[in-house]
């Protein structure tokens, strides 16, 4: 049996609502007519001799009010009230949801009509962008099959009553059993209140044969026909908008980033005047995004970058080497390159090379006690903030900033393919051969099994 909730709130205010998200809400819950209507369907089971022993009914608010007035009503447990949460929820609209009900509702059925097709794969309301799904008949086909899933695994044997949230959905489950073509969904429509008792395939085809034809359904096309038409110009109206707004903002862009420009000049001139540094020629002044001109004092940023980059010349990658012939290699086979840093002494000391673990070469970086030569066309700014470059840059060097170069291994060399298999069958045979207690334990076992 498929029953329709009775008139919910909204509803009596003419607002088509399908996002799921506000189901629950009490704004949309039974009306004192709709709970009038739900009343009116359980008397006429009641007078037919139909007593259920289970109602499945939809989480929204006008079908859980529902079915507790048919759990009054009829006198039946509330252990055999129970809640679907997603399977019967209704079609959701997209971006026609919230609108007017009587002609956007008509205009979603002129749709299935004219796209729609045999199984309802096409006829999409156009997408929406808080969460309202724009669903076809389709996708709500496969909530509908996987609903009549579990009622046949659970429920095999039962008089079950269906409480759906609207009318499209119990006219699919009709045009589902009785093989109808899924465009002609909606003149099986469900209205508030209604319904429908021992729905199967001679009973809907029937019906459907009554209201396919009949004037208040064509005419409800045909003007679902105009306002599907007003509707799809109001969402072209809506995307010419948006693209123009896309464009002034584009437009505008520029400015936003002159401005920003004009403001980092400003400040500038203010930093440089309260460090004394009033000649407007030796500012470092802004005068595009990205460059710099000449600063009248040290430039703490480009110290650091040219300090990291007097770091990162003494660290060194390790390489793999093709080790399968077993051969061991020594560092005379493989020379390591050269660390050339700009301005060495000629007499550094040689770079000791070490080999680790993986049989790679690593190279301890040399240290240089002469400051870096840079070159002249990096800074045009004071002796001192050239002499603070230099410092930072040997500093560097030196390693006495505190950091650990992670490319340096100190282990035992190991070069050979050979000797490392060695070493780990080694290392496998010890472990083996260690003491786990186990020996221990079975004496005990075997005393207190004596015992």
């Amino acid at each position: 049996h498929m029953m329709r909730a009775g008139e919910s709130g909204l509803e009596a205010e003419g607002v088509l609502s399908t996002n799921p998200l506000f189901l629950t809400n009490r704004e949309d819950a039974l009306t004192d007519l709709g709970t009038a209507q739900v009343e009116e369907a359980c008397n006429e089971m009641m007078s037919k001799g139909i007593n259920p022993s289970v109602v499945k009914y939809s989480l929204a608010s006008k079908c859980i009010d529902a079915a507790n007035v048919v759990a009054t009503t009829m006198m039946v447990g509330r252990n055999r009230i129970v809640p679907e949460f997603t399977y019967m929820d209704p079609r959701g609209a997209g971006l026609w949801d919230g609108k007017p009900l009587a002609t956007t509702e008509a205009a979603i059925w002129a749709l299935d009509v004219a796209e729609a097709g045999t199984e309802g794969r096409d006829g999409r309301p156009p997408a929406n962008d808080d969460g309202t799904a724009n669903e076809t008949l389709f996708e709500q086909v496969t909530r509908l099959r996987q609903l009549m899933s579990v009622l046949e695994t659970q429920y095999s044997g039962d008089t079950i009553v269906l409480i759906f949230p609207d009318g499209t959905s119990p006219a699919l489950l009709s045009c589902l059993i009785a093989g109808i073509p899924l465009k002609n969904t909606h003149a099986l429509n469900f209205m508030p209140g209604e319904l429908r008792l021992d729905v199967n395939m001679e009973n809907a085809r029937q019906l459907l044969d009554e209201r396919i034809s009949s004037p208040s359904y064509t005419e409800a096309i045909s003007l679902g026909q105009e306002e599907l038409v007003a509707l799809r110009k109001e969402e072209e109206q809506m995307k010419l908008l948006a693209m123009e707004e896309s464009k002034k903002s584009l437009v505008t862009k520029p400015q936003q980033v002159k401005s920003t420009s004009d403001e980092l000049i400003e400040m500038q001139r203010h930093r440089h005047r309260a460090r004394g540094n009033d000649g407007v020629t030796d500012l470092g002044i802004v005068t595009d995004l990205g460059s710099v001109t000449d600063l009248g004092s040290p430039d703490i940023f480009s110290m650091g970058a040219i300090g990291a980059m007097g770091y990162m010349t003494t660290l060194r990658v390790p390489r793999d080497e093709d080790d399968s012939d077993g051969s061991e290699k020594s560092p005379q086979n493989n020379p390591a390159p050269a660390l050339a840093y700009a301005g060495a002494r000629a007499g550094a000391a040689p770079i000791q090379s070490y080999a680790n673990s993986t049989g790679a070469s690593v190279f301890e970086p040399q240290q240089v006690d002469a400051p870096l030569a840079m070159p002249d066309n990096i800074f045009h700014s004071s002796a001192d903030a050239f002499q603070a470059v230099q410092m930072t840059a040997t500093n560097v060097v030196d390693g006495n900033i505190g950091m650990v170069n992670p490319n340096v291994f100190e282990d035992v060399p190991v070069v050979s393919k050979r000797e490392r298999i060695d070493a780990a069958e080694k290392a496998m045979e010890e472990y083996l051969s260690q003491d786990d207690g186990g020996d221990e334990w079975l004496t005990s076992m075997k005393d207190m099994m004596d015992e």
